[in-house]
């Protein structure tokens, strides 16, 4: 049975949102700490460079946004790895399904992942986030 058009349209709707929340965090580490620009100066990792071109800080949304992942991640590690590659990392369902499989195979899981597993896995996921966030 599929998922009804609703829910998924909610879903469509908050994933651009949610990753907005977390883009807009300001970074936890400027800079890595072993590499060096040309002038000496610690280079700055990829997040607090991209933070620096015009993301502004709104540290209530960061913590808001970083204690409901944190908490997806402790309840449930699945939809934890399913949210990140689609909201954060902005990944589609078909490649986050094709990274599941692998990752299944690669570890010698007996499960397998189709796009509706992954739909379903990311509806969760969100549904989660959006009532931690509140």
């Amino acid at each position: 049975m599929p998922l009804p058009a609703e829910v998924l349209d909610r879903t469509s709707k908050w994933i651009p949102w949610l990753r907005n929340a977390y883009h807009e965090e300001i970074p936890l580490k400027m800079h890595y700490g072993s590499q060096f620009d040309d002038h000496g100066d610690p280079q700055w990792t990829k997040e607090f460079s991209a933070w620096l071109q015009g993301v502004g800080p709104n540290s209530e949304r960061r913590s808001r946004m970083t204690q409901a992942l944190r908490q997806l991640r402790k309840k449930s590690i699945r939809e934890y790895d399913v949210a990140y590659r689609i909201i954060i990392n902005g990944e589609s369902i078909e490649d986050t399904t094709e990274w599941l499989n692998a990752r299944a195979i690669r570890n010698n899981k007996p499960e397998r992942y189709t796009e509706r597993d992954t739909t379903a896995i990311i509806v969760s996921a969100v549904d989660k986030l959006l009532a931690w966030w509140w």
